[in-house]
């Protein structure tokens, strides 16, 4: 049996410790037999995977990774790169397959990729995987993910390995055939704007936001890119961070950053409010405060008594600006709320709302607010907050309108006129019913299900309706999104 072989079972045989020994003199004999060289790399990967398990259980249970197996898989990673691997290849992709597990918790993961060079990955590294009908991510893309939250996580890091962080994300994001690259564009945000480069921070930054602007963490990145040299949008970018739904015990740092910016204009009430927020969420979470909040606590224009507004009233009014940077254009318009959309594949149904855009009125879907929507009926009147963008017209907040009445945003159906495609109108009158289920109000559209609802008795209906395309007659019509019995006439 040749060497090779000897290694090769005592590794498949899960004698690790044994393989190694017999490859150590196997080298020492022939260096450069290519079946033995292979044989000892893929030991060296069997070894690894076993102490980055270990470190790996340690980081699943929120514990830091033992030293001693750290100082293991160091040493291994120092005779694998002596032994001068062949890279790129398959064992060497495995092996940063198990690194990546631990990445941004090891203080010498960086340095041994940055090791490898340049060219050290596969062509099918930057492809997603399948496995047992579920698709993963490329090793490619995860590998630059772990690099950018390696760096992100040690703020002193070199500017070598930041530029080298951003370099293989830009790579990664022009090759790999990841259909979703949103969290790596995240690190890259970050990235760029540790390295300097506010403006190309920003540029990506708006591809993310228009993904995630449910979402409160993009909205913070925001008002940290623009806190330097823009300052009133930082503030516009930490209040939508704040409007949007999450839990308080994450946006500690906002208010504190917030704080901050306010500071820095001399907005000293609002600043002290925003400071005193944050450390009332310390409190509450039982953690040490940061020196930064203690610096603003203790400044001498603390006074959280001397704030104009509350906090949510200071938010809306500063956040609209930040709601420009993902859509064309935002405006505040006279709305009807008219209920929620149908579930459809599994999702669950969001409100729609009829607004009024260049005299027309149209149907629009919106955010789901649960507060705010459970005290509103279909026809109440609301203010609506729009975001206008490449065609899509999307409601981002609503707030109960005073002075308004009840479908006050409907116009009257014209019978001669063919509507517009979701334009929304309203028409009273005598239903016609169809054998087949559906039925009529004018030359509106009811479709069954909603039928099915109109007790026989009613003859006369309220009806709100909206423009759709009459696929059988390949033209536009009216169909019936609403309905409310009436009294005859």
């Amino acid at each position: 049996m040749q060497p090779w072989e000897q290694i090769r079972d005592l590794r498949k045989a899960g004698d690790l410790d044994g393989a190694l020994a017999k490859a150590v003199v196997a080298m020492q004999e022939n260096a450069i037999d290519f079946q033995v060289r292979s044989q000892v790399e893929w030991v060296y990967y069997g070894l690894i995977k076993r102490v980055v398990s270990r470190m790996h259980e340690s980081v699943e249970a929120n514990r830091r990774p033992d030293a001693a197996d750290e100082q293991e898989l160091y040493m291994l990673l120092r005779d694998y790169a002596k032994i001068e691997p062949k890279i790129p290849q398959m064992a060497f992709s495995s092996v940063l397959q198990q690194l990546c597990k631990v990445g941004r918790h090891y203080e010498r993961f960086l340095p041994f990729v940055q090791w490898a060079g340049s060219d050290f990955l596969r062509q099918e590294d930057f492809i997603p995987k399948q496995y047992e009908g579920k698709t993963f991510p490329s090793l490619a893309l995860t590998l630059a993910r772990e690099v950018s939250e390696w760096v992100k996580a040690r703020p002193d890091s070199k500017e070598a390995q930041v530029a080298y962080a951003i370099d293989l994300a830009q790579t990664v994001l022009a090759a790999s055939k990841d259909q979703d690259k949103i969290w790596l564009e995240w690190s890259m945000v970050s990235l760029l704007r540790l390295s300097g480069d506010r403006n190309a921070a920003a540029e990506i930054l708006v591809r993310v936001l228009k993904k995630k602007r449910s979402e409160f963490w993009p909205w913070a990145e925001a008002g940290r890119i623009y806190c330097r040299d823009q300052p009133e949008l930082s503030i516009a970018c930490f209040a939508q961070a704040l409007l949007v739904r999450a839990d308080p015990k994450f946006l500690g740092k906002v208010h504190r950053e917030l704080a901050e910016v306010l500071a820095s204009l001399e907005l000293y009430g609002q600043a002290s409010r925003e400071a005193q927020i944050c450390a009332e969420i310390y409190e509450k979470e039982g953690w040490r405060q940061p020196q930064e909040l203690q610096a603003l606590l203790k400044s001498e224009w603390y006074y959280p008594s001397k704030a104009t507004m509350s906090p949510t009233q200071f938010y809306r009014e500063h956040a609209d600006e930040a709601l420009q940077l993902c859509y064309d254009e935002v405006q505040h318009l006279p709305a009807t709320y008219l209920g929620h959309s149908e579930p459809r594949d599994g999702k669950k149904p969001k409100p729609r709302y009829a607004v009024v855009v260049d005299g027309i009125t149209i149907s629009c879907i919106g955010r789901y607010n649960a507060k705010m929507l459970r005290d509103l009926r279909g026809g109440s009147p609301i203010s609506a907050l729009v975001g206008f963008e490449s065609g899509r017209i999307e409601v981002i907040e609503v707030e109960p309108r005073l002075g308004g009445s009840e479908w006050d945003c409907c116009q009257n159906i014209v019978a001669s006129r063919v509507p517009k495609s979701n334009e929304i109108g309203m028409i009273r009158g005598e239903v016609r019913r169809s054998p087949k289920g559906f039925g009529f109000v004018g030359n509106v559209f009811i479709p069954p299900h909603m039928m099915n609802e109109v007790d026989p008795s009613v003859k006369s209906l309220f009806v709100v309706a909206v423009g759709k395309l009459d696929k059988l007659k390949d033209r536009m019509g009216w169909q019936a999104t609403f309905v409310e019995p009436t009294p005859s006439t």
